[in-house]
């Protein structure tokens, strides 16, 4: 990683924040699709968000120098600052998140129905509010890279985190034997096969747009378009890995080849991870703005 604060924690932060955005954007999608009844795409999925929601914060305050700045945030009273907004965002997503598995787990439709728009808008900001953060010195991360277009960086990220979310939970679900049922395993590929085409869509718009980021060391357009191993990694893993789990997800169709699916979700976890760690190497030096 460049000079700087940041390493492959940064990176993680990333990628657990993006996997418990799209786990609760799933679930919510589940529901709506006639899949509530399944323990694992309701209070089960709910729990796994909640729980990388609080991952993610550990990991975020891990890579500070000070820990306790996440207590602080939360604790801050400026709202116009999106660094205090992303804590606030964060401690949203664990409390929904918890609302949604208690719910599920006693069976109250009603509240299920309440929580639906609340926590498919709380995921939603959870994977792109890194857009708007600015660090104190003028520049910015995420969102200088987005600044000329936040639309498509906002879809990136969502992106991002839907197939993060949709990889991790076959991954799990096959690993636990929580997917028995042919219709809930059909449900997360077809998942992860939109997140895919999804983000490689939405890679297209912000290259040939040139959101680049105005800092010294920061030109993720640049450094992915000229030899180097950010250009290995992000033509290796984030396109070609993508392109890969596309055809292994359409070689398994709506069969029951568990190989193809497993390789693919390893795949598009591989590219999230690759496009977290070239995210984190558009960061400036402060370790706020990449929240």
């Amino acid at each position: 990683m460049p000079e700087g604060p940041w390493g492959d924690s940064s990176a993680l932060y990333l990628l657990v924040k993006g996997v418990a955005s799209g786990v609760l954007l799933l679930i919510v999608i589940a529901g709506f699709s006639g899949l509530g009844e399944s323990a694992f795409l309701s209070w089960g999925g709910a729990l796994i968000g909640v729980g990388l929601t609080v991952l993610s914060a550990m990991t975020l305050a891990g890579s500070w120098r000070l820990p306790r700045r996440v207590l602080f945030l939360l604790g801050y009273a400026d709202l116009e600052s999106w660094q205090v907004r992303g804590a606030w965002i964060l401690a949203a997503q664990a409390l929904v998140g918890l609302l949604w598995a208690f719910a599920a787990l006693v069976g109250w439709a009603w509240l299920l129905a309440l929580l639906t728009i609340p926590v498919a808008c709380v995921a939603l900001l959870t994977a792109c509010y890194s857009t708007f953060l600015c660090c104190p010195s003028g520049a910015e991360g995420e969102g200088a890279l987005v600044r000329q277009d936040r639309s498509v960086g906002a879809l990136l990220l969502v992106s991002h985190g839907f197939v993060a979310g949709a990889a991790f939970l076959l991954l799990t679900g096959l690993a636990f034997g929580s997917l028995p049922v042919q219709t809930e395993r059909g449900f997360l590929r077809f998942a992860l096969w939109g997140g895919l085409l999804g983000h490689l869509f939405s890679v297209v718009l912000a290259m040939r747009r040139g959101m680049v980021v105005p800092h010294r060391r920061l030109s993720l357009v640049r450094k992915i378009r000229t030899a180097g191993a950010e250009s290995r990694r992000f033509w290796g893993l984030v396109v070609v890995g993508a392109l890969v789990a596309i055809a292994c997800l359409a070689a398994a169709g709506t069969g029951e080849d568990g190989t193809s699916t497993v390789f693919a979700a390893i795949l598009a976890l591989l590219s999230a991870w690759a496009w977290s760690a070239l995210w984190v190497r558009t960061a400036p030096a402060s370790p706020g703005s990449v929240m």
